[in-house]
């Protein structure tokens, strides 16, 4: 081409950019398309396999929607959720109470001591998660009280064994969606002692109740926090002394760092799950695979085919997430251990000296993770297998 033509030249760079932009909306049209199209799947599964159990055939079926339709009319559906509210216990919420479920379907929260002491027994209540907070003093979440496994995706499993570990997944391939990666440059604010910018935005330490003293004892001062050392990379308390948003936290020198990957927990979840493209039926099959090539994404998927009684919006929970849950780590460790003295099979407290995966990707090859030895996070191999646990929002 003419240097002469430098309109026909810009025209030409113009067209060129609208048209990756539109080939870029159609792929992701497109592994949206493929993620519905596999729900449904699903969902045409389970209602084939619940009609047969049942001998009801489809024409049946429509009287009956119809019918419970008619039942569960919106108003009526607010008010039993108003009245089923106003059942649960009215314990103020922090990390470590244990959710449990009466016969009825009400939702209480019960305290470690009280669920020891035999105020919530098996035979009348069931236990499903351990309370967490989030970030916001407003917002909280649920953590499994198991840990996922790949042989038992609905499940879980109490236990450390070896097939509870398991990959991230997708190696080589980035998650559309997720935390861009290159954080190298990016500086986090140590909070701790000088106030001053320290370390880098790839990796840090978390405070936790877990470091109160040697023995990793809670602390006196519930309000306090403490690190496994002083000469390291800090990452900011999610909170202030008040229980509000610690504005700091999360924030780099220049840009966010990796803990406001600027993506929540479902959008996270959803970008993952789209790219689970390689074992096409990982929502009905028996046993997740339990590999890191491109296109499986077991640890995600197994959290999102982990159901208890009264839950099924579980997912992998990210780096924030993790972050904010390891500063309660004792409380947590508390409710699992309650859980765990009465069954055994229930529950399993988080491991002393172990590392739990997040979906916070950092590059292709590798994703974040929480260490909880040190309360060191950084990143590591999509392909190294590490526990996992199930996350949900806790709506109240």
């Amino acid at each position: 081409m003419k240097d002469e033509n430098p309109r026909i030249k810009a025209l030409i760079a113009d067209i060129t950019t609208r048209r990756d932009c539109k080939i870029s909306e159609m792929q992701a049209v497109s592994a949206h398309l493929r993620s519905v199209n596999s729900e449904i799947q699903h969902l045409d599964f389970l209602r084939s396999e619940l009609l047969k159990e049942a001998g009801i055939s489809e024409q049946d079926l429509h009287a009956i929607v119809f019918a419970v339709g008619k039942q569960n009319r919106p108003g009526e559906a607010a008010q039993a959720a108003a009245t089923a509210e106003e059942k649960t216990s009215g314990v103020k919420l922090r990390s470590g109470l244990i959710t449990v479920f009466d016969k009825e379907g009400n939702r209480h929260f019960a305290t470690p001591e009280d669920y020891k002491a035999g105020k919530y027994p098996l035979d009348e209540y069931t236990p499903e998660a351990i309370v967490v907070r989030r970030k916001n003093s407003d917002e909280w979440m649920e953590i499994s009280l198991v840990n996922m496994s790949c042989k038992h995706p609905e499940t879980g499993i109490a236990s450390n064994e070896s097939d509870v570990r398991m990959p991230f997944g997708g190696n080589g391939e980035h998650v559309e969606g997720l935390v861009q990666y290159g954080y190298d440059d990016r500086k986090q604010l140590n909070i701790k002692s000088t106030n001053e910018e320290n370390g880098y935005g790839s990796y840090g330490y978390v405070a936790s109740s877990k470091f109160a003293d040697g023995d990793g004892d809670k602390a006196t001062d519930p309000t306090k926090r403490y690190y496994f050392s002083d000469d390291d990379h800090y990452l900011p308390l999610s909170r202030l002394a008040d229980g509000k948003p610690n504005p700091r936290f999360g924030m780099g020198e220049k840009q966010p760092s990796f803990l406001a990957d600027g993506v929540n927990f479902e959008s996270n979840n959803k970008a993952i799950l789209a790219m689970a493209t390689k074992q096409s039926d990982w929502r009905t099959a028996a046993e997740i695979e339990n590999n890191a090539e491109p296109g499986n994404y077991p640890a995600a998927e197994c959290c999102a085919r982990f159901k208890t009684p009264h839950y099924a919006d579980w997912g992998m929970p990210t780096a924030e997430d993790w972050a904010v849950a390891f500063e309660d780590y004792a409380e947590v460790n508390d409710g699992l251990k309650a859980v765990q003295a009465i069954n055994p099979s229930l529950a399993v407290p988080l491991r002393y000296d172990h590392d739990y995966l997040s979906c916070s990707e950092y590059s292709r090859h590798y994703v974040y993770i929480v260490y909880t030895d040190y309360g060191y996070m950084g990143y590591i191999h999509k392909v190294y297998p590490r526990l996992v646990r199930a996350f949900r929002l806790l709506r109240i």
